[in-house]
C-alpha cells in the first residue's frame, strides 16, 4: 500500500514538473525571425515562419515546442526521397562557381589565370 501511494505521488510530481516546464517553454521570448522569401504568420501573438506556405502553424514550424516533437512531426511529413536526400546533404560535389579564362593550361596550373563568375 505504501509503495502504491509513493508511486502515485511520484507520478503526480512528475506531471506537475512537466506541466511547469511546458508553461515556462510557452512563455519564452519571441525570437527575431529573419526571412527573405518565406511568409511570416501571426498566431496567438507570436510570429512564425510559414515554411510550407499553407497559412497554418504546423508543429515543426512552432519554435515554442520542444525540438524532439518538432523533429518527429517534420519527419512524418517527409517523403522517402526527401529523407534520403538529407543523408546526402553536404556530401555531394558542388558544381564549380567559377570558370577559368581562355588562357593555356599551363597558366591555369600556375595560378596566373583570371577567373570569372558563372552567374555574372
Amino acid at each position: 500500500m505504501r509503495r502504491l501511494r509513493f508511486a502515485a505521488l511520484s507520478l503526480m510530481l512528475t506531471a506537475a514538473v512537466a506541466a511547469t516546464v511546458a508553461l515556462v517553454a510557452a512563455r519564452q521570448a519571441q525570437p527575431v525571425l529573419g526571412t527573405r522569401a518565406v511568409p511570416v504568420i501571426l498566431v496567438e501573438g507570436g510570429s512564425f515562419r510559414d515554411l510550407n506556405r499553407n497559412g497554418a502553424l504546423d508543429p515543426y514550424e512552432d519554435w515554442r515546442l520542444p525540438v524532439p516533437r518538432r523533429v518527429v512531426d517534420l519527419i512524418a511529413r517527409m517523403t522517402l526521397d526527401e529523407k534520403a536526400r538529407t543523408l546526402m546533404h553536404g556530401t555531394a560535389p558542388s558544381p564549380p562557381t567559377e570558370v577559368p579564362s581562355s588562357r593555356s593550361a599551363g597558366s591555369q596550373i600556375s595560378g596566373s589565370t583570371t577567373r570569372r563568375c558563372l552567374t555574372c
